[in-house]
């Protein structure tokens, strides 16, 4: 009977055995998995930023007898120069006593570009009181997709006026650029078929600080809500928010280029001096 033979076996040989590894290996640098690789930054709770550029510091308490919904496009939610949690941040923290104990909110944020209509709902009914978006007619230099439903472009003129329905309202604003606000509103047909509130005369932004706006009248979702809610609310003063938006303003600005490198040149002098005060006299 035939066997069949074994195949013959590669011993590795002597040199192979005491070879020294290349310097390339001894210097490659760990892969992106590896354990060594350094942990992530870490977050505030609070605001969702790096600890590193926390806005807590710049929260300044407002409250209005107008509750908001702020509905935040996805693409807004890491935004490092977005306002809308700042908004939220300083209506939570002006709570008065009553809301506190009553365990009411005066702002909700939700992040989102679909919403399920029923919670959608919800959020816009709860406690029996009228929503109403904060939207132009139409967007300025924009051509509307909107305009075949004018008639529901255009709030009731009495409820722009009469602030004495603030306390049974609901502000419904909207974080998003306005090719996405247009398509939250084609993606939730129960925003889009809310009665809306145009501002009257808002004062010019001071958002051109930090972010591109193209004219006076384009403000940052702050602003627009504060100058909404003295629009509505005869109580309300948008000066804590308009307040935190300055702080905000300013903590931003430490991180543009421009400012990082003024404030190195300051410290080098600074050292300068320190190091040989006959400069002062230069």
């Amino acid at each position: 009977m035939n066997q069949q033979a074994a195949a013959p076996v590669n011993k590795p040989s002597r040199a192979a055995l005491t070879r020294k590894p290349s310097r390339a290996a001894l210097t490659r640098k760990p892969s992106r998995a590896s354990p060594t690789r350094k942990p992530s930054r870490a977050y505030c709770t609070a605001c969702l930023r790096p600890q590193s550029a926390c806005i807590c510091g710049c929260v300044r308490g407002a409250s209005s007898a107008v509750e908001l919904l702020i509905l935040q496009h996805p693409s807004e939610e890491r935004h490092a120069k977005g306002t809308a949690r700042l908004l939220h941040l300083c209506l939570q923290h002006g709570l008065n006593h009553a809301a506190a104990m009553s365990k009411r909110s005066m702002s909700r944020l939700q992040v989102g570009e679909v919403f399920e209509p029923a919670a959608l709902a919800q959020w816009l009914t709860a406690g029996g009181r009228q929503a109403v978006l904060l939207y132009p007619s139409s967007p300025p230099n924009v051509a509307s997709d909107l305009a075949s439903d004018a008639a529901l472009t255009l709030l009731n003129p009495a409820l722009e006026t009469k602030r004495s329905l603030s306390k049974g309202v609901r502000l419904v604003v909207l974080d998003a650029t306005w090719q996405n606000s247009r398509r939250l509103l084609r993606l939730n047909p129960a925003l889009h078929a809310l009665p809306r509130l145009s501002l009257v005369d808002p004062a010019p932004t001071r958002y051109r600080a930090i972010r591109i706006a193209h004219a006076p009248h384009q403000l940052s979702t702050l602003e627009a809500a504060a100058a909404a809610l003295a629009q509505m609310d005869a109580d309300f003063s948008p000066l804590p928010l308009l307040a935190a938006f300055d702080a905000f303003i300013a903590l931003q600005s430490a991180f543009l280029p421009a400012v990082r490198k003024h404030h190195r040149l300051q410290a080098a002098w600074a050292q300068a001096l320190a190091a040989s005060p006959c400069l002062d006299r230069l």
